[in-house]
């Protein structure tokens, strides 16, 4: 409980120091991936608010909870932690890529609204929820956010600016796992094989957006966010295990 509160006293200093005349929106908040504070759990692997343990060992089963297996490091990158902030994706348990990433910042921001959100990847093992080809935020402007696949929520990897790709291998998203142009096209791609097999999209049809999202799913159990366990609960997804964790 001490811990809890040291870290909720922390978040909100964080945020009050944050604060700035660019206040983010609620939606703006949302729409990146932020979690809001007071819905979050603490993402770590060593200290959560529900006291439940979550670990994940590239040797052990975990790679066979899936066809392909996306493992997300959302550690800080260092002489001693190399795979800090990439994407390593494994096919029938054998390795097969490496990319750079960028994700949540982990700090804290105050909304217009006096709301304060976290830039967390949230750590745990989730099925793909949709796949898209294109897709541009509503918050943004239309900011681009092509190839994205969304896991968690409002939560996707996906490939970000040219201009952005300097923060790769560093926190820098408001949650989501950001990728290079070519690997989150590499990435997408690869996960849609494992389900229907073609390349059909709809137009999701907000005005003034472009979103085409794949409709090539199958219907596949869920898996528990903390031990990766089949769940009862069938959804539309891919056969596919995205994995966060939080390795120093």
């Amino acid at each position: 409980m001490k811990n809890i509160l040291l870290l909720f006293a922390f978040i909100t200093i964080t945020a009050l120091a944050n604060a700035s005349e660019n206040e983010l929106t609620d939606e703006q908040a949302i729409e990146m991936g932020m979690t809001l504070v007071d819905e979050s759990q603490v993402s770590t692997t060593k200290n959560r608010n529900n006291n439940s343990s979550f670990s994940f060992d590239l040797k052990d089963e975990h790679l066979d909870l899936a066809k392909h297996v996306v493992v997300i490091n959302k550690g800080l990158r260092s002489e001693s932690n190399k795979s800090g902030q990439t994407v390593r994706v494994f096919q029938d348990g054998a390795f097969l890529y490496e990319f750079d990433t960028s994700t949540g910042t982990e700090k804290a921001k105050r909304t217009t609204s006096g709301r304060t959100y976290i830039a967390t990847t949230p750590v745990g093992i989730f099925r793909p929820k949709r796949a898209f080809k294109e897709y541009q935020s509503r918050t943004f402007r239309g900011a681009n956010m092509d190839y994205a696949v969304f896991f968690n929520g409002g939560i996707a990897l996906h490939s970000t600016s040219k201009a952005a790709y300097s923060k790769l291998g560093q926190r820098a998203s408001g949650g989501c796992a950001r990728l290079r142009y070519e690997d989150a096209m590499t990435l997408n791609e690869l996960i849609r094989t494992t389900g229907e097999g073609h390349d059909k999209m709809w137009d999701v049809g907000i005005e003034g957006l472009t979103r085409f999202q794949y409709y090539d799913r199958v219907k596949m159990n869920d898996l528990n966010r903390y031990n990766g366990s089949s769940l009862s609960n069938l959804l539309w997804t891919y056969d596919t295990a995205i994995v966060v964790v939080d390795r120093d």
